[in-house]
């Protein structure tokens, strides 16, 4: 690994990523979501996420890659688990697809939040001090933040700065209720602070770095380039943090809502590499357990 002005570089082939869903993939899914009984439109789902998986070898290529820390050198089981991590990804696209029309109290119903971790997010809000809520790419992530805002938490929710007219369609379904999607970017940072300055709820991922930006601490054994923003944003304004994972368990989706004890006093970058660590130890259990629901399309080590 390359040094650049004492810090870590890294090549571009670990910013490697999956070709997204276009535009017209898009349109398809939500037409047969409103149109099929969901007890049809969830075989014929997954039917085609395992054709998808197997005849996608650059996508699939990637999700083995990223398995490789969590699962070992075994190429048939890490085969095995990014097929299913294509169709878990398929029915995560197929239910945000299904959310739009349901009324709130429906939305709340589909997904647990397990206690002591929604009792304490709740006591965070209310402190008045904004909370800052970040997730791996685990499970169905899209419907555990809307089940949040239909609960009666409207949030900012930042996402990668991407283009693709398919990523933009989905930010697009994304927006209801009150949730709030902006790329990240300098206007994105400015709504963010005030936000949390006004005691709301800031949610961002914690497992996918935008291009040559973030810290580098250990994940899962290895040196990995991961987000900080939310880190930097939660020191600054004194927000609480929380890690919000998803999974999905015997048919019911279920949330854990771990907050993070950050290291607030120090040297700053120290601070932030510490606590971007913290992070990452906090979601390596969430993603060993349930390997074939960690949707990460992007390549995090060579």
């Amino acid at each position: 690994m390359g040094m650049e002005s004492g810090r870590p570089s890294f090549s571009r082939r670990w910013f490697r990523q999956a070709r997204p869903l276009g535009e017209g993939w898009m349109r398809l899914g939500l037409f047969l979501a409103r149109i099929l009984p969901r007890a049809v439109g969830y075989p014929l789902v997954q039917t085609i996420a395992w054709l998808w998986g197997l005849f996608a070898p650059h996508t699939r290529g990637i999700l083995e890659s990223n398995l490789r820390p969590v699962l070992g050198e075994g190429i048939c089981r890490r085969r095995w688990v990014a097929l299913r991590i294509f169709v878990h990804a398929a029915r995560q696209y197929y239910e945000m697809f299904y959310l739009p029309p349901l009324p709130p109290a429906r939305i709340a119903s589909m997904v647990h939040f397990e206690e002591p971790g929604w009792s304490r997010f709740v006591e965070a809000h209310r402190s008045g001090k904004g909370v800052i809520l970040i997730a791996p790419h685990l499970s169905s992530f899209d419907l555990a933040g809307q089940a949040i805002t239909a609960r009666g938490y409207p949030m900012l929710v930042l996402v990668l700065p991407e283009q693709e007219r398919g990523f933009l369609f989905l930010n697009r379904l994304r927006e209801f209720q009150q949730t709030r999607i902006m790329p990240v970017g300098p206007k994105a940072l400015r709504a963010a602070l005030r936000v949390l300055e006004e005691g709301g709820i800031v949610v961002t991922g914690a497992d996918r770095p935008i291009k040559g930006q973030g810290t580098v601490v250990e994940f899962f054994g290895r040196p990995t380039l991961l987000p900080d923003g939310h880190v930097r944003l939660a020191l600054h304004t004194g927000s609480s943090l929380f890690l919000a994972y998803c999974r999905r368990e015997k048919g019911e989706y279920r949330v854990n809502m771990v907050p993070i004890e950050l290291l607030r006093e120090g040297d700053r970058e120290a601070c932030v590499r510490e606590n971007v660590q913290r992070i990452a130890r906090a979601m390596e259990p969430c993603i060993r357990a349930h390997p074939e629901q960690w949707h990460l399309f992007q390549q995090l080590w060579d």
